[in-house]
C-alpha cells in the first residue's frame, strides 16, 4: 500500500479529486491554500507571487497507482498552459 501525494496548482485539484472518485479510492484528504516554491516558481497567494498550491493525499493499493497517475497526467495535459503537478508515492502501513 502507498500514500499518494498529488501536489498541484489550485486550478487542477478539482480534476484530481474527480479522478480519485472515478477510480474508486476509499478516501482522500485535500489541503488547500498552501504556499511554497518549486520547479515552477513561487506560489504565495499574493499580487507579487500569485497562486496557491493544493496537496491531495490518498492511500491505495500498489496496483491502482498506474491508472491514477495516468489520469492525473491526462487531466494536467488537457490545459493549454500546463499547470504545475507532481505525484509522489510513499510506502505506508495502516496501524489503527
Amino acid at each position: 500500500m502507498k500514500m499518494l501525494m498529488v501536489c498541484c496548482e489550485s486550478g487542477l485539484h478539482l480534476k484530481v479529486v474527480e479522478t480519485l472518485e472515478e477510480v474508486g479510492v476509499p478516501g482522500y484528504t485535500v489541503c488547500e491554500n498552501l504556499k511554497g516554491m518549486g520547479c515552477t516558481g513561487r506560489k504565495q497567494g499574493s499580487p507579487i507571487w500569485p497562486g496557491n498550491s493544493v496537496v491531495v493525499h490518498t492511500c491505495v493499493e500498489d496496483d491502482a497507482i498506474p491508472a491514477i497517475v495516468d489520469r492525473v497526467r491526462q487531466a494536467r495535459d488537457d490545459y493549454i498552459k500546463r499547470p504545475a503537478c507532481a505525484v509522489f508515492a510513499v510506502p505506508v502501513e495502516k496501524l489503527l
